[in-house]
């Protein structure tokens, strides 16, 4: 942006917008080995520059990735304050008033939607007088209470809640673990390849010495 006070996370908007090249590059790729016959051919050099850019890109983008988290400042406070802010938990309240009292997700959202327009702070009372006008019934009757509410409305409380596929932390750390297991495979196989690499270049380079010593003879 041009304008002084913004700031822009261009790092991040930098590597977002690599992914489209990237995107581009393999895209390229399929296109340029899709139905090839057998055998080695000449149209499949085109793929190579495809190759070199993406895999270029990809690297730079993971540095600049990891440079970025490892400098970036966290705001805590103002973090956890925007969270709730403009009831940001509202679908995880109907969400409770479904699972604890057992009533229809229409209702719970008519509730909340109630509260939300009255800019009252949801509490059992509350919840209860709203409820009551609309259906004649109180949810703490059918087991609501407030350590329910206070655990619907907290962003960490919620997030933790979200386990298999959330971000919960618990489930991250999981998922972090993972990874760092396939890298660790991966670097033993690369590794094994490099010298592999490493081996044939040696073997390479003795033939190429010994048929030069053989030439020069002749």
């Amino acid at each position: 942006s041009i304008m002084p006070q913004k700031k822009n996370p261009d790092v991040a908007e930098l590597i977002r917008g690599k992914t489209g090249s990237t995107v581009a590059a393999l895209v390229g790729i399929l296109t340029i080995t899709k139905a090839l016959p057998q055998s080695y051919n000449r149209d499949l050099q085109e793929a190579t520059a495809h190759l070199w850019s993406a895999a270029a890109d990809t690297l730079a983008s993971v540095c600049m990735t990891a440079g970025m988290i490892d400098t970036m400042k966290m705001h805590e406070e103002t973090l956890a304050r925007q969270a709730t802010a403009g009831f940001a938990m509202a679908t995880e309240l109907a969400d409770t008033l479904v699972r604890r009292c057992g009533i229809s997700f229409r209702t719970a959202h008519q509730i909340v939607g109630t509260l939300a327009r009255m800019d009252a702070v949801p509490s059992l009372w509350t919840i209860d007088e709203t409820c009551f006008s609309m259906t004649g019934r109180r949810l703490s009757d059918s087991g609501l209470d407030e350590q329910a509410i206070t655990d619907a409305l907290d962003p960490v409380s919620e997030i933790g809640s979200r386990a298999s596929g959330g971000p919960a932390p618990g489930d991250v750390a999981r998922v972090i673990t993972i990874f760092e297991n396939e890298l660790q495979k991966d670097l033993i196989a690369l590794d094994v390849r490099c010298n592999r690499v490493n081996d044939a270049a040696r073997m390479l380079d003795h033939e190429v010495r010994r048929r030069t010593r053989m030439i020069s003879v002749v």
